[in-house]
């Protein structure tokens, strides 16, 4: 990417805002701007104002689960692709299967992230977003 991302972390646990932060930072490209929100409704709102170039969606939110947040998006935008990544602790392939079915374009298992594999997906992720249906 040629110019600098605008991600937006959504997830509650600051210890993994910080891991996704410094994965980040390692971006070939450059550092990306990044915003984060603790809550589904914080995240919304956030989105909304800001139309991030990619989120970062964890699914187990205090207010509402990744998937809900997801599908208000998709509800927002009226687009059937978004630039989200739904993250978990746990592997779930059921999980995994909604968030892809509502709109997401991966899934990530936080213990499992590397650096290269987040900007990877996080690069893949804009351009499949930006793609036309």
């Amino acid at each position: 990417m040629d110019r600098k991302l605008k991600i937006l972390i959504v997830d509650d646990n600051p210890d993994d805002c910080k891991i996704l932060r410094r994965y980040l930072a390692r971006n070939n490209g450059g550092a990306p701007e990044i915003d984060d929100a603790g809550t589904a409704a914080l995240g919304f709102l956030r989105f909304t104002e800001s139309s991030p170039d990619c989120v970062l969606l964890d699914y187990n939110l205090p207010d509402m689960n990744g998937l809900e947040l997801l599908e208000a998006l998709r509800s927002r935008t009226g687009r059937s692709s978004l630039p989200v990544v739904m993250m978990t602790g746990l592997e779930s392939g059921n999980i995994a299967n909604q968030a892809l079915s509502l709109g997401a374009q991966d899934f990530l298992v936080k213990g499992l992230l590397t650096p290269a594999e987040l900007n990877r997906v996080v690069e893949n992720a804009v351009k499949r977003a930006e793609t036309p249906n």
